[in-house]
């Protein structure tokens, strides 16, 4: 495509800009107060008005629970399963009269007994702890930040699974939620990809234009694509690089490897959420984490901003592809007309 009208179309977009950013910052409010309200209405359901058993598990990983009770099993299998003849032959590498088997019987019996129970012991005590327990209705930070990233994982529709509702209520008002929450979101985003838009092609214009003295554009709406995969992925690569110290896996370890990284914003971004990987929020708001990292609450913030840009770009793509596609619709259809006539 050859852009001839370079002024008029600034203006046009200069319009459409506006528009779109007057329309985003109300989509945006009402978006976040669908966020953060929802939370507090999550937080409620689940921990004052109908509150369910909750399993904590000091050891999450099933693997782990398994290999240690099978390791338990065969220390003491070992044990039980031991001979007084092996018992009577060690004494006796180390004796040069052999021992009768009457005599040292007897002891190998209460010290086969007594590993035994030590064996047992130590094996209840240090298995994986499960409590049951109702989660309190008290307000605090890592309550209601948790509820926060519930409803933005159904708002953005990503779903990591980190946090569920366990009530009745809570499930029927998830249903409900999701209803209104996710338009409202996609109806943010659709304006974000407007302003996304409109900034890049007035950047292209202005390169075109002002600095390289061009009266006309070629190849404007691939400038105009490449732009986009550039810009994206560019902050896709920021993203990445701020958001280490927060990654955590299934099993509550950080994540620093970087494929696991690009893997996790991938997911998280294309709303697949797996669930596998997540955000440690607590990292935003303990104290002594926070003293110890203050940078934490700002990279919060620039990660927080970064998500919406990058999810504006995701909509621009999306919707600067459905316009070209629309556009070659209509000139196929003139076209047609042209022959019919």
């Amino acid at each position: 495509m050859i852009l001839n009208n370079i002024q008029e179309k600034r203006v046009s977009i200069k319009k459409d800009l506006k528009r779109s950013i007057y329309k985003y910052c109300i989509s945006i409010l009402v978006n976040m107060a669908v966020v953060f309200g929802g939370g507090f209405i999550f937080w409620y359901i689940e921990q004052c008005y109908d509150p369910q058993l909750v399993r904590n598990d000091h050891q999450t990983s099933t693997v782990m629970d398994h290999n240690h009770a099978e390791l338990c099993i065969q220390i003491k299998n070992e044990i039980l399963n031991s001979t007084v003849q092996n018992l009577s032959d060690t004494i006796n590498s180390h004796n040069q009269t052999p021992t009768n088997l009457s005599i040292v019987e007897p002891e190998a019996d209460r010290l086969r007994e007594k590993l035994g129970n030590l064996t047992s012991q130590f094996c209840q005590a240090s298995s994986p702890k499960v409590v049951e327990d109702r989660k309190k209705c008290s307000l605090n930070v890592k309550d209601i930040s948790s509820w926060w990233s519930y409803t933005m994982s159904i708002c953005f529709t990503i779903g990591y699974g980190h946090m569920v509702c366990q009530s009745a209520p809570g499930k029927i008002v998830t249903m409900l939620y999701a209803l209104i929450g996710i338009p409202i979101t996609t109806m943010a985003l659709y304006h974000a990809s407007n302003i996304v838009l409109s900034f890049i092609q007035l950047l292209i214009i202005f390169i075109e234009n002002r600095l390289l003295k061009r009266q006309k554009i070629t190849r404007y709406k691939r400038k105009i694509f490449i732009a986009q995969i550039l810009i994206f992925i560019a902050s896709f690569s920021f993203q990445s690089l701020t958001i280490v110290p927060f990654v955590i896996d299934a099993n509550g370890e950080p994540v620093t490897d970087w494929l696991s990284l690009i893997y996790f914003n991938f997911v998280t971004f294309s709303t697949i959420g797996f669930g596998d990987y997540n955000m440690d929020y607590e990292k935003f708001y303990e104290a002594d984490t926070v003293k110890e990292n203050p940078e934490y609450p700002l990279l919060y913030v620039v990660n927080s901003i970064n998500f919406y840009v990058l999810m504006g770009l995701m909509a621009s793509l999306l919707n600067f592809l459905a316009s070209c596609d629309e556009s070659r619709e209509s000139k196929t259809k003139e076209a047609q007309i042209i022959e019919e006539q």
